[in-house]
């Protein structure tokens, strides 16, 4: 039987999921579980979506449900690294192509600055600012998918060229006083 796409049940499924993503990714680095909205109730078993497995590797599992797949991964940024690359290898490897080669060659094309001195100067200045856990996972990410490690870096700096939307807080609006930052990636779209 075929499915039939519902886009406005997609959207709000997807809608749910990622905002329950981003306050639990914005609670695990703040150290606080996320308290739940006034509104928020359980799904019963009819209206939650079913969540199907596609593949597992040790620190990670792809799933899809409704149409859109799922990546969790949990571990030490290398072991998240490697779970990542081994499970999306082939989608690794066809973004990094298509944003450092694909658009990098139109960004040079319209600067006259060639695209991977540009990006080599965005690490460069990154760095410092950078921690080393992203770094970590970033290249093991990369060894695991096959991709040059400079190639993997570049293609996760990508935005840092092109920018998208994003928030970043620090001071009083953190418990803590650290800079907590989500970015949605929707440079491209």
């Amino acid at each position: 039987m075929r499915r039939v796409f519902r886009p406005r049940v997609a959207s709000v499924v997807s809608c749910a999921v990622l905002a329950a993503a981003l306050l639990w990714t914005a609670a695990f680095w703040a150290g606080v579980p996320p308290a739940p909205s006034a509104s928020a109730r359980a799904l019963t078993a009819a209206e939650a979506p079913a969540l199907e497995v596609v593949r597992r590797v040790p620190h990670g599992v792809l799933a899809r449900a409704e149409g859109k797949r799922f990546l969790l991964l949990a571990g030490t940024p290398e072991e998240m690294g490697t779970a990542h690359g081994a499970l999306l290898a082939a989608e690794v490897k066809r973004l990094t192509r298509t944003v450092l080669y694909v658009v990098g060659a139109a960004d040079s094309l319209r600067t006259g600055v060639w695209f991977l001195d540009r990006m080599q100067e965005i690490e460069r200045r990154t760095a410092p600012h950078v921690p080393p856990r992203f770094l970590e996972e970033c290249d093991a990410l990369s060894r695991a998918a096959g991709v040059a490690l400079r190639d993997g870096r570049y293609a996760n700096l990508l935005p840092e060229r092109f920018h998208c939307t994003g928030i970043a807080v620090r001071g009083k609006a953190t418990r803590d006083g650290r800079v907590l930052h989500a970015r949605v990636l929707d440079y491209m779209t």
